[in-house]
């Protein structure tokens, strides 16, 4: 196939996508990204105060209730650190064509999708000691039996609920993500 050839073959057709188009959708991902980071930000730093404010005041003579409300904050930080590292939006440079934008979009949008895809996980074996410190807890202090119930079942649901809203944005990720590699082949 010579150079005649392989322009005649080209698509016609091919979707045209400007460059401030790419643009308003990269920026709308930054600010979507950086408004639900302050949220978890604002979020965690409530919910350190109430632990810490609980161990102090509600759990004063509860040793063990104490460490799980204690591990909860430690793990209410990492969880901090964990949104900075890996969710925290990174800024598109504004001399960038619409080929660099578009890989910058999609960068971005694997990195959500990843971490949505894989924080049950991590929040689950790293609240775990939290939880065994808890259970033991209402063990040894022989709280009533519906308490440890009611306890089991709204975590149960906590978690269940935090996979599938993780994974529904995980999958609208994966959507545009297709829709970005579909335009990149020419329709």
């Amino acid at each position: 196939m010579n150079a005649q050839q392989v322009w005649q073959s080209q698509a016609i057709d091919a979707p045209r996508v400007s460059l401030e188009y790419i643009r308003y959708r990269t920026s709308s991902l930054e600010r979507g990204t950086r408004f639900r980071a302050a949220l978890n930000y604002v979020i965690c730093v409530v919910g350190c105060g109430i632990y810490f404010r609980a161990a102090l005041t509600q759990f004063a003579g509860l040793p063990l209730l104490q460490a799980a409300v204690t591990w909860y904050g430690l793990f209410t930080v990492y969880c901090m650190y964990r949104l900075n590292r890996h969710v925290a939006a990174q800024m598109n440079t504004e001399d960038a064509g619409v080929l660099d934008t578009l890989r910058f979009h999609r960068l971005q949008l694997e990195r959500q999708r990843d971490f949505r895809r894989d924080s049950w996980r991590w929040q689950f074996l790293g609240i775990l000691p939290g939880l065994l410190l808890q259970a033991a807890a209402m063990y040894v202090y022989s709280m009533p039996r519906q308490n440890v119930v009611i306890f089991g079942v709204v975590l149960a649901l906590a978690f269940v609920t935090q996979y599938y809203v993780g994974e529904i944005r995980a999958r609208r990720s994966q959507r545009e993500i297709d829709a970005l590699d579909s335009l990149a082949k020419g329709g």
